[in-house]
């Protein structure tokens, strides 16, 4: 769906009401899916339109609008249908990708209300990836949630246990040798002042994990449950 068209935006509103109006459901959870792309011909013709009528925004500002526009249209009928029902997201974990990629300005919507009830940022890094480590990253989304209203959901890998991450620089073998990530990132997670929970990607990473990584796995279940006991 291209995020500039309201019939595009109407349809996933309507989408959300069907769900929260005919199912006991606690919330409706967006993941990381806005615009596909930052090629310039995605939504030219919507754009030109834009322009042609007096519209002023850079295609980059007027992009993060439409995706504005979305989530508080999605946030409004959610409350309108059932306010006890919550909205969030599961953005990326680089606010600058999501920002200058994706075109989701995640620091508008923890600043301002009508946005999100939670946030839950995908932070899949170790805590010796090079680019972009995990205390650092979340420390930045704490400070951002810090006093928004909205709690902090920590997304963490646990698919990556027992792998090598070829994107984490000098840091690409954390998650092979170490048996104790999740319990750690989690018992950093609970000193944010914003936190609200964790949730782990996916359950299967844990619960139903290959033959290679079974005995690896084993012991981050293990690790884990002993600080949630």
């Amino acid at each position: 769906y291209n995020p500039a068209s309201k019939t595009a935006q109407q349809l996933i509103i309507d989408g959300v009401v069907e769900i929260v109006e005919n199912y006991d459901v606690d919330g409706i959870h967006f993941d990381d899916y806005f615009y596909p792309t930052t090629d310039t011909a995605f939504d030219k013709a919507y754009y030109n339109a834009y322009l042609n009528a007096g519209g002023t925004l850079s295609l980059s500002d007027w992009r993060r609008e439409n995706v504005n526009a979305l989530v508080r249209g999605v946030y409004a009928a959610v409350k309108q249908a059932n306010p006890n029902v919550l909205f969030g997201i599961s953005p990326q974990a680089r606010v600058d990708v999501n920002y200058n990629t994706q075109y989701a300005d995640v620091q508008k919507w923890l600043s301002e209300p009508g946005y999100v009830d939670y946030i839950c940022p995908q932070i899949y890094f170790g805590f010796e990836n090079q680019a972009a480590p995990f205390s650092g990253t979340l420390a930045e989304w704490n400070r951002m949630a810090e006093g928004s209203g909205a709690a902090l959901y920590v997304g963490l890998a646990a698919y990556k246990c027992g792998t090598v991450d070829n994107y984490a620089g000098s840091g690409k073998n954390e998650w092979l040798n170490s048996t104790d990530m999740m319990a750690r990132m989690v018992a950093e997670s609970r000193e944010q002042s914003s936190y609200g929970g964790f949730v782990l990607y996916r359950y299967d990473s844990l619960f139903r994990p290959e033959a290679a990584v079974s005995g690896i796995i084993a012991e981050e279940r293990e690790n884990l449950k002993a600080i949630l006991d």
